[in-house]
């Protein structure tokens, strides 16, 4: 099943083994891809939140958004990707476990938010 995701395994080093690297993740999780990225595929994002979830359930969550972009539907798409943070960052689930001080500001680092409280990645 995540034999595809071989090289990225470098969760690091010392773990070594895909599945349990992920596991060390504990915050809640966004996870965005675009419906016809053939770089990252959905199914990535969706066995990522399985793993995630087995352990914890109702950790991790997937959106696909529907665009014709591809790859490059993450900068093209920025709106409605915002959108769907937005939501996550206010869902009633994250209700009192963000830090008062996240900073909204701070919201975007490069593709990938990755505070203590939180992880969207897309």
């Amino acid at each position: 099943m995540l034999e595809i995701f071989s090289p990225y395994r470098r969760l690091r080093p010392e773990v070594g083994d895909y599945k349990k690297g992920a596991r060390r993740i504990k915050c809640p999780v966004l996870l965005v891809n675009i419906s016809t990225d053939s770089e990252f595929p959905p199914y990535w994002a969706e066995e990522l939140a399985e793993i995630l979830n087995e352990s914890s359930p109702d950790q991790a969550r997937v959106k696909i958004l529907d665009s014709p972009w591809g790859h490059m539907g993450c900068v093209q798409e920025g709106r409605e990707i915002g959108k769907y943070i937005s939501e996550f960052l206010g869902s009633e689930r994250l209700k009192g476990a963000l830090s008062p001080e996240l900073d909204q500001a701070r919201i975007f680092d490069s593709q990938r938010l990755a505070i203590t409280d939180v992880a969207i990645i897309f």
